[in-house]
């Protein structure tokens, strides 16, 4: 069977390649052992530092064990907050939904009531309330108990003078009587 696809090796060369592989050998296994000493000293640099690192790591994974502690315990709820999810859900849907169909129902029986009108007092009304109120000032304090009783003013204690008359000087001191009995 002959193919019209070109042989990828010739005589020439397979003699090269394999001159290649004898020269590069050497090479490659000077460059292997090379690399394989670098490792092996920075594996010496590496051992100390490590060990002086060792605290920040584990305090480093203290740290993120705290703060991933919530989530864990959050995921043993994970059927409760699914549960209370939906039922929030539900509880707001079904009183956005009370709440339409009250305003719908509100509006179309006309259910509104008018506001009552608020009745502002004129400058005359004002006048009369405030008159009333100062008569019956007058009147109280006319008819008080102490004007009218007879041991509120005894005879030496008279003012001659009307002087100030709402001041403490112009009313009298009274005393309590003790009762026998």
């Amino acid at each position: 069977m002959h193919s019209n696809i070109a042989q990828l090796t010739t005589p020439a060369t397979d003699i090269m390649v394999h001159l290649l592989n004898t020269l590069s050998y050497p090479i490659t296994f000077v460059l292997c052992h090379i690399w394989i000493a670098i490792l092996f000293l920075l594996n010496m640099l590496y051992l100390p530092i490590r060990l002086l690192l060792q605290p920040l790591v584990h305090f480093a994974r203290f740290t993120l064990l705290l703060a991933a502690m919530p989530f864990h315990v959050a995921a043993r709820f994970e059927t409760l907050y699914i549960y209370l999810g939906v039922a929030a859900i539900v509880g707001l849907l079904g009183g956005v939904i009370v709440a339409c169909v009250y305003s719908i129902l509100y509006n179309f029986f006309d259910l509104e009531t008018p506001p009552e009108p608020v009745s502002l007092r004129t400058a005359k009304q004002y006048r009369q309330e405030k008159q009333k109120q100062k008569l019956q000032s007058e009147h109280s304090s006319f008819f008080s108990p102490r004007l009218l009783s007879p041991a509120a003013l005894s005879s030496g204690y008279g003012s001659l003078s009307e002087g100030c008359k709402g001041s403490l000087l112009a009313t009298a001191i009274m005393e309590e009587e003790d009762s026998e009995f």
